[in-house]
């Protein structure tokens, strides 16, 4: 799967995309290659070759178990032995039940039944929902960089803590948006910023953390979320101060989902700037946001350990 996945229909969230496979009586292999909430791509292969004009390998599908060429099918034209069949219309937010059949010389064989569930149709999503790999965090606004009209779009967060880890390099400024008033995809962008820099501006910061400073431990938040896998998406970013308030107020605040509270705190991937307040040139921290406290988000030394939750766009 190449990174940053996207389709013009959303991809399911409880499928790991073409990891999913079964094998028939027939010995036939399907993999789910796409899943949205109306339709499946499906990849075939199949060791039956040199089918008869009257032969057929297709899928059946219903919403109720034990399909059968009665109910849905979806008939291979290509009569190969390897094969992609899409199947349109199905219904959203549904536990669809999918088997192999097979018609050869006039025998009917059935494959293994499997599962599939369809996600919820994108005009009935809210904040809370799981979608994507994540729980959805926010919807764009017109106020922001990312709206566009007539369609839906957002971040999600990953459902639970991916990790304990410093933010970077403390002393330095990697070149992070600072806060702003409107969201676009900061998080994805100061990711971009902080990786770029600890791999070409220092030297070999994994193996001589102590160049920054002699309590930096060589580990990266950003990096960790730039390299996690999760739900079929490979995606993701350490989010932005501003992405972090929402998913406080958002989330947390109104009990969808909770977070650690004080003394615990979240990195975010935004850093004070430069000669911001009392700190002098070079001596930067990064803002982590406290799920509990009276003020959202505080400069952190960089060299502290805290939380690491990822998001990604949709």
């Amino acid at each position: 799967m190449q990174k940053g996945l996207t389709q013009k229909i959303l991809v399911c969230l409880f499928l790991s995309l073409g990891l999913l496979s079964l094998k028939s009586a027939a010995q036939t292999v399907v993999k789910v290659t796409s899943l949205s909430y109306n339709y499946a791509v499906l990849a075939v292969e199949t060791e039956l070759s040199n089918l008869n004009p009257n032969d057929f390998l297709g899928i059946c599908w219903n919403v109720s178990g034990s399909p059968t060429m009665q109910d849905n099918l979806v008939i291979d034209t290509t009569k190969t032995s390897s094969f992609e069949i899409t199947i349109n219309v199905l219904p959203a937010n549904q536990l669809i039940y999918f088997r192999t059949v097979s018609l050869i010389d006039g025998q009917t064989t059935y494959g293994n039944i499997f599962t599939l569930e369809t996600p919820v149709s994108p005009e009935n999503l809210k904040i809370g929902d799981f979608y994507q790999g994540g729980i959805i965090a926010y919807f764009y606004t017109d106020k922001d960089s990312n709206y566009v009209e007539d369609e839906l779009h957002g971040f999600v967060v990953s459902p639970t803590d991916i990790a304990i880890s410093q933010w970077g390099c403390h002393g330095e400024h990697t070149g992070s948006r600072a806060i702003r008033n409107k969201l676009g995809r900061d998080g994805a962008y100061n990711t971009k910023k902080i990786l770029a820099y600890h791999k070409h501006i220092l030297s070999n910061f994994a193996e001589f953390p102590k160049q920054c400073d002699p309590r930096n431990d060589g580990s990266i938040a950003a990096y960790i979320c730039d390299t996690l896998t999760l739900g079929g998406f490979e995606d993701w970013a350490l989010p932005s101060v501003d992405e972090m308030a929402h998913v406080r107020f958002n989330l947390h605040e109104n009990d969808v989902l909770k977070f650690r509270e004080l003394p615990d705190f979240y990195w975010t991937s935004t850093e004070e700037r430069e000669g911001f307040r009392f700190l002098q040139r070079g001596n930067t921290n990064a803002y982590a946001t406290r799920m509990n406290s009276a003020v959202v988000s505080l400069g952190t030394p960089k060299f502290q350990k805290g939380y690491v939750r990822a998001v990604r766009y949709f």
